[in-house]
Formats: C-alpha cells, structure tokens, sequence
C-alpha cells in the first residue's frame, strides 16, 4: 500500500517529456540556457519589456533583475544587465533604483 502510495507522487513518463520539450522550447525562445530547477519555478514570468533603448521589449527578468536580450551571445545567454531591480516581481528595489536614478539626473 506505501508503495502505491510513493508510486502516484512520481511524474509519468508523459509529464517528463512534457517537461524536457517545454525547457528546449524556452532555450530556444530567450537564447540561453534554463536549468531543471527553473522549469519548476517558471509559472510566474514577468513580461519582456523596453529598458535599454531598443524600440521593442528588449529586456527580460531573470531572477528579479533585468537583463538586455540583444546581448545574447551564441546561446550563452545576456551578457549585460543584472543591475536594475524588475519593476513587475521586483517592484519595491525598483522604485528606490527609479528614485535614486532621477535624483542623479536632475543633478
């Protein structure tokens, strides 16, 4: 009866596939590699967004901070950013980095 019960908590082979499919598509899509760690943790994505000056969303969150896609380098994955706080999971760290931004600016 353990057994049985142990045996109905483990994924099919199907959620497997499911999963190694979904982590290539991912990979393919952003440019880099995603560990199987992060296919777990990848139900909540923020949105791509225009950060570094492109006329399209040209940067991506990663762990709370945003990275620039165009430095993407042969599937390595961005090689720049890192240093701004998300505005969407990371709101809180961002509006200090806003404030602090603006008040350099007008200085």
């Amino acid at each position: 009866m353990e057994t049985e019960n142990r045996n109905n908590l483990l994924p099919t082979l199907e959620q497997i596939e499911s999963a190694k499919e979904y982590k290539r598509s991912e990979q393919l899509k952003y440019g880099f590699p995603i560990t199987d760690n992060e296919i777990v943790s990848k139900k909540h994505t923020c949105p791509e967004i225009k950060m570094f000056g492109a006329p399209y969303p040209d940067a991506r969150c990663i762990d709370g901070f945003l990275w620039d896609l165009d430095s993407c380098e042969d599937g390595k994955g961005p090689t720049e950013g890192g240093e701004i706080p998300c505005p969407n999971c990371n709101k809180e760290e961002y509006d200090l980095y806003a404030a602090d931004f603006f008040d350099e600016s007008e200085n």
